[in-house]
């Protein structure tokens, strides 16, 4: 593990390179969850790919998740409204 001020520096480099001005590492950590909850990986799943020991400190990106699904049921009532239009072929079911 590197000593504080070398991790500092690396860390500076990194983003002098990539064209980061105001970029912290938990920045970067909050991302990476909410972009696996929007994904549909589940609160326990993230919590447990982010070392959380307590569930309830996952549970601040549960208002992404929220968002994910509000919008799923969304897209999902558009599709079948054109369905109802005639504009669209609503999917088949397996086995009908």
């Amino acid at each position: 593990m590197l000593p504080n001020a070398e991790f500092q520096s690396a860390w500076l480099t990194v983003r002098r390179l990539a064209g980061l001005k105001d970029v912290r590492l938990h920045d970067l950590r909050h991302s990476f969850a909410s972009d696996a909850i929007m994904d549909g990986t589940p609160l326990e799943v993230v919590g447990k790919m982010l070392g959380h020991k307590n569930y309830r400190t996952t549970q601040r990106y549960a208002h992404i998740a929220d968002k994910a699904l509000r919008e799923a049921v969304n897209r999902t009532s558009k599709t079948i409204a054109r369905a109802a239009r005639g504009k669209a072929k609503a999917p088949r079911r397996r086995g009908a």
